[in-house]
């Protein structure tokens, strides 16, 4: 559950991998075993302090099994379950989660990544990406109590899920996304609501808007997004609204730049100054840029690097898969270097 996103204000698709090996196969269905190890650098400089920290990170690693078995014609059954090594390295559950689908498309049920993120939009970073795209006040990018609806077509897709507050130990969320492809443009659009009664600041209530198009060329995509938000409790209400371009650029087959511009402008700052934080603002930015090498199809090295400016209140990249929280940055120049291994 996520309480990170308020914290200077009060003071009180399915995964799979790319490379996966095969364990099992019929002519009912088959099982698949995936993951990949992920190792960073990363030197990040405390704006409060002014001291730069470079440390070696391990985190994000996972592995899964993956497995759908046809019971009729129409009908097909399926479950995943996937394990992460957090930073301090004991083994624990990422994903579970189980379900069916047909031609009509795909249910599931479990601990499992919401409907907001399998459509996403403009972010195409490894590490510093993500402060554009935000996510409910409550609900992260995961969900323990998750029922997800999937359909995907040619040139469309329909993703819809709820999640159950189970007694109020987790927020509920409703959440509704579909994209569309025309040509050489695509489009996202969604919207997604949460409530969590334990939110440690009272009944945290939060809604959320996007809308994203994309453009392909030759050996290039750029997409935008625009992001609104809103989070209320019974004493305080903050509203955000946010753009975020990115852009990607195959230089060969097994290389490419990207880079991207994140804006959020929130209107906070009454509440940041009436508790003390003088040098806040009522606005981030956050631009990044890099480069990835696929050294053959199961490995990639990539470098990435980062400016940032202003007052976050939290956010999420999805490249790294990690939660950031609400920080005040004086124009920081960040980077990072990664090594993924997969299978």
């Amino acid at each position: 559950m996520k309480k990170t996103l308020l914290a200077v204000v009060l003071p009180t698709l399915f995964v799979t991998g790319a490379n996966a090996v095969e364990i099992f196969k019929s002519e009912e269905g088959s099982a698949d075993f995936y993951g990949q190890i992920r190792t960073e650098v990363t030197s990040i400089n405390d704006s409060a302090t002014d001291n730069r920290t470079t440390k070696i990170n391990t985190t994000g690693s996972r592995g899964g099994i993956n497995a759908q078995y046809d019971v009729s014609d129409d009908l097909f059954v399926h479950g995943l379950v996937e394990f992460g090594i957090p930073a301090e390295g004991e083994l624990k559950g990422r994903l579970h989660y189980a379900g069916f689908g047909g031609d009509w498309g795909k249910v599931s049920f479990g601990r499992q990544y919401t409907t907001q993120d399998d459509f996403y939009g403009a972010d195409f970073s490894y590490y510093f990406g993500g402060s554009g795209i935000r996510y409910l006040a409550s609900t992260s990018f995961k969900h323990d109590n998750y029922i997800k609806y999937a359909y995907e077509a040619d040139n469309f897709a329909i993703g819809a899920g709820y999640g159950l507050d189970e007694d109020n130990s987790a927020p509920s969320t409703a959440q509704l996304f579909g994209s569309a492809n025309y040509g050489d443009f695509d489009f996202v659009l969604g919207g997604a609501t949460d409530k969590d009664e334990e939110s440690g600041v009272g009944k945290l209530e939060s809604t959320a808007y996007t809308g994203s198009v994309g453009y392909t060329f030759e050996k290039a995509y750029v997409q935008a997004t625009y992001y609104n938000a809103e989070y209320k409790n019974e004493v305080i209400k903050i509203g955000e609204n946010a753009f975020s371009v990115a852009a990607t650029y195959s230089l060969q087959d097994n290389a490419s730049i990207y880079g991207g511009y994140e804006y959020v402008k929130h209107d906070a700052l009454d509440e940041l100054l009436n508790i003390g934080v003088t040098n806040a603002s009522n606005n981030s930015q956050n631009l990044y840029v890099g480069v990835v090498y696929h050294l053959n199809s199961w490995s990639r090295i990539w470098v990435e690097g980062q400016y940032a400016d202003g007052t976050t209140l939290g956010g999420y990249s999805k490249g790294a898969d990690k939660e950031f929280d609400a920080q005040i940055v004086d124009g920081d120049l960040n980077g990072a270097v990664g090594f993924r291994v997969y299978w």
